[in-house]
C-alpha cells in the first residue's frame, strides 16, 4: 500500500447486515498488512449516525439489505456532499445496477463471489481519492494566489504585468491606462506590441536580458528603461519580474511590476545639477551630522583643504580640520548656533598638507520637517591671503608711523642743537 498518499490508519465505514461478511472483510484487509479502523453499521440509523459523527476515508456497502439498500446509502452520502469514495461489495448487484451506481458517484463494485479483488479495488479508490484531494488543494492554492494577484493589481498604483511565454502574450493591470495613457479594449497585448513600447535605444538590451534569462533557467529579472506613453513622451521605469517554470522545466509565465521612476529621475537630475553648481563655488561647502560626521564635501572644500571628497566623507570634521583642538571661539559659537540656528566667525584650520588656513565660516543648523535639528551646513571662505595682506598693510602703516615719529624727533633735536 502506498503510504505516501494513502492515510494511516485507513478509516472505513462498512454498511453490512451480515456480520460474517464484515468479519471476512476485516480479516482480508488486515491480512494485507493494512492499518485500519473498520466501523460496522448494520442499520440505516447506524449508518447515518456514523456519517454525521465521524469522518471516513472510504465507505464499503452491501447493495441489497432487508431494511435498506446501497443505492439509498450512496444518495445519502452525496446529499450531504461528503467527498468520500463509495464502493459496493455485494453478491446481488447486477451489471446494469452497477453501471448506474457508477454514474451516480460510486467508485467501483466488487462481487462477494470474488472477494480477492476487494483489496486492489480499495487501494485504487483510496489513491484516486488522495490524488483528487491533492489536485483540489493545488487548484484552491492557485485560485487564492491568482485572487491575491488580481487584488494587488487593482489596488497598487504601479503596473502589474504577466507574460505568458508560450502564447507570447502580455497581460497588464488596469492601472496601465491611468499610468501611461494607453487605452486598452482588452488587457492582453502581444509581446511584439509590448516591446514596441520600449524606447528604441533600450529595446535590444531589454529583449537580450529576457532571452538570456530564459536560456539559462534564471528566475529573477530586472531592468531600468524608458517606456512610451500614449502622448509620445517616455517614462523612466524600473521593471522587476519573476519567471516560473512548468513541471517539465520549460518557461511558463513571468510576473512583474512596472514602477514609474520619472519623478525620482527628475529629482535626482535636479540634485545632481545643484551639486554641480555647488562644486563650481569657490567656497568650501560642507554638510555633516550632529555628531560632526561629514556626509557632503564639495570641490571648493577640496581646493581649500586638499582632501578629496572620498577622503573626507565619513570623517569627523573636528578631527579632520581642527585636529581635535577646538578653540574657545567655536565652543562659544556652538551655543549661539543652538540658540539662534546660525553662527559666523573666523577660524584657523588645518589642510591635508599640515598648513594652517584662516577661513570665514558661516554655520547653519539643518532641521527636519518636524523642526528637529539633524545636521549642519558649513560654508567657509578662505581668507588666508586676505589676512596676510591685511597684516602686511598694518605692518607698513606701523613702519610709516614710526618713520614719521623718528623724523619729528630728529627735527626737534636739530632745532635744539641749532
Amino acid at each position: 500500500m502506498d503510504t505516501a498518499i494513502i492515510p494511516r490508519p485507513v478509516r472505513i465505514l462498512h454498511l453490512e447486515d451480515n456480520t460474517t461478511d464484515h468479519f471476512l472483510v476485516a480479516e482480508m484487509l488486515r491480512a494485507e498488512g493494512w492499518e485500519l479502523t473498520l466501523t460496522l453499521a448494520t442499520t440505516p440509523a447506524d449508518f447515518l449516525a456514523n456519517l454525521s459523527q465521524h469522518q471516513y476515508d472510504l465507505i464499503i456497502s452491501d447493495y441489497s439489505m432487508p431494511t435498506y439498500d446501497g443505492f439509498a446509502a450512496l444518495t445519502a452520502v452525496r446529499e450531504r456532499q461528503l467527498d468520500v469514495p463509495f464502493l459496493f461489495f455485494s453478491g446481488t448487484i447486477g451489471e446494469e445496477v452497477a453501471v448506474e451506481s457508477l454514474k451516480h458517484g460510486a467508485v467501483d463494485y466488487v462481487l462477494k463471489q470474488h472477494p480477492q479483488r476487494l483489496p486492489a479495488a480499495i487501494r485504487q479508490a483510496l489513491k484516486a481519492s488522495a490524488e483528487k484531494k491533492r489536485r483540489h488543494q493545488a487548484e484552491m492554492a492557485l485560485r487564492d494566489s491568482e485572487e491575491r494577484f488580481r487584488v494587488v493589481a487593482r489596488v497598487t498604483h504601479d503596473v502589474v504585468w504577466e507574460w505568458d511565454v508560450a502564447r507570447r502574450q502580455f497581460w497588464v493591470s488596469p492601472t496601465f491606462e491611468a499610468a501611461y495613457g494607453h487605452t486598452q479594449t482588452t488587457p492582453i497585448l502581444s509581446d511584439d506590441a509590448w516591446f514596441e513600447l520600449i524606447h528604441a535605444a533600450d529595446r535590444e538590451r531589454v529583449i537580450t536580458g529576457l532571452a538570456k534569462l530564459l536560456a539559462t533557467g534564471g528566475r529573477v529579472w530586472w531592468s531600468e528603461h524608458r517606456l512610451r506613453r500614449a502622448d509620445g513622451t517616455y517614462a523612466y521605469v524600473y521593471d522587476r519580474a519573476t519567471l516560473t517554470y512548468d513541471d517539465g522545466g520549460k518557461p511558463r509565465r513571468m510576473i512583474g511590476v512596472l514602477i514609474d521612476m520619472s519623478e525620482q529621475k527628475r529629482a535626482t537630475a535636479k540634485i545632481q545639477e545643484q551639486a554641480a553648481l555647488l562644486d563650481k563655488a569657490q567656497d568650501a561647502i560642507i554638510a555633516c551630522n550632529l555628531d560632526r560626521t561629514i556626509y557632503y564635501w564639495n570641490k571648493g572644500a577640496e581646493r581649500v583643504y586638499g582632501w578629496l571628497a572620498a577622503e573626507a566623507v565619513g570623517q569627523n570634521i573636528r578631527t579632520l580640520l581642527l585636529r581635535d583642538q577646538v578653540p574657545p571661539a567655536i565652543l562659544a559659537g556652538e551655543q549661539t548656533l543652538e540658540d539662534t540656528g546660525e553662527w559666523k566667525g573666523e577660524v584657523r584650520e588645518y589642510t591635508k598638507a599640515g598648513n594652517q588656513v584662516t577661513v570665514q565660516t558661516r554655520a547653519t543648523l539643518l532641521r527636519a520637517e518636524q523642526g528637529d535639528p539633524q545636521g549642519l551646513l558649513i560654508i567657509s571662505t578662505d581668507i588666508t591671503e586676505h589676512k596676510l595682506l591685511e597684516e602686511q598693510f598694518l605692518r607698513a602703516q606701523r613702519l610709516e608711523s614710526l618713520g614719521a615719529l623718528v623724523s619729528g624727533i630728529a627735527h626737534d633735536l636739530n632745532n635744539a642743537l641749532s
